[in-house]
């Protein structure tokens, strides 16, 4: 099933780099079988997959640059501390209403909701 909900932080496990979950899909909805990120998961392409907005620092240093999105598999996600969900990416302000530093995630917008 689906373990993180929208607005929640995570990071990559095989790349390093945080980003927040905008959404998903309980299966990939197209072929990422081949994917770096994929090949050797337990699952491979069957598990949940999700859309999430990476931190812009976290692109440069782990990715050498900027990247809009990713689609990422449910295996490669990991939780993070509070003290590091807070992001920077130029989507977010138009994605999330809000982040909650009590519960330290973002609170969506009515559209992602």
């Amino acid at each position: 099933g689906i373990t993180y909900g929208i607005g929640e932080v995570l990071r990559h496990k095989k790349f390093g780099y945080r980003a927040v979950v905008v959404g998903w899909d309980r299966r990939p909805q197209w072929d990422v079988s081949e994917w770096n990120g994929v090949q050797g998961l337990p699952s491979g392409t069957e598990q949940p997959f999700y859309r999430m907005l990476p931190d812009t620092h976290d692109c440069e240093a782990y990715l050498g640059g900027y990247r809009e999105w990713f689609y990422v598999a449910q295996e490669n996600l990991e939780p993070l501390p509070p003290h590091l969900r807070r992001l920077t990416h130029p989507r977010i302000e138009g994605s999330f209403a809000e982040f909650d530093p009590s519960r330290a995630r973002f609170w969506p917008l009515e559209e992602l909701a």
